[in-house]
């Protein structure tokens, strides 16, 4: 779930009522919420993130979540597919595979997600068996177009310590489509 302003970036503090201001919607009075005034003031910030300005910036945290969203609706592996965490040796990663056996074929998509506060280089990623096929499987990131290497998958779906994405900027994801041999 997405909790309204959390997709432009909008920040509150306090108790509940606090926790959001109305919502930003455009850098008109009032933010573009009401032609009155609201019942709480409007965060200083509005003139800078609001909806209607984030609308219009391609790289802006508005277009990520949607992006977010359309990979969610376009990939049923991310809403229905098996979770399997993989292990690596870098701190502060957490990557999973999503894998969702179906009639035209199946869906697998490796996410690997830095919640740390480097840069994550040269890390590898392992695990001992998986519900995927032996082969080496092509890898499409669906979020950028970092460069990534194949998944090899051994025996009882074994996936041997490599180093898929060379890089992994401090609060970055990557989304990784595995295309079966």
């Amino acid at each position: 779930f997405i909790y309204y302003g959390e997709e432009i970036g909008m920040t509150g503090s306090g108790d509940h009522l606090n926790i959001r201001r109305p919502m930003q919607w455009s850098p008109e009075q009032f933010a573009g919420f009401s032609t009155a005034t609201p019942w709480l003031p409007v965060d200083e910030n509005y003139l800078a993130v609001n909806v209607e300005r984030q609308s219009y910036e391609p790289d802006s945290l508005w277009h990520h979540y949607q992006r977010l969203i359309g990979l969610r609706l376009n990939h049923a592996a991310l809403r229905r597919g098996s979770l399997t965490t993989l292990d690596t040796d870098c701190d502060g990663l957490f990557p999973f595979l999503r894998h969702l056996p179906g009639a035209d074929g199946d869906e697998a998509l490796l996410v690997v997600l830095n919640l740390g506060r480097t840069t994550a280089v040269n890390c590898t990623l392992s695990l001992n068996t998986s519900p995927l096929p032996p082969g080496a499987y092509a890898t499409t990131d669906l979020l950028h177009n970092a460069a990534s290497s194949e998944v090899v998958v051994g025996e009882n779906g074994r996936i041997a310590p490599s180093a898929i994405l060379p890089a992994i900027n401090a609060h970055q994801g990557h989304i990784l489509r595995l295309s079966p041999p």
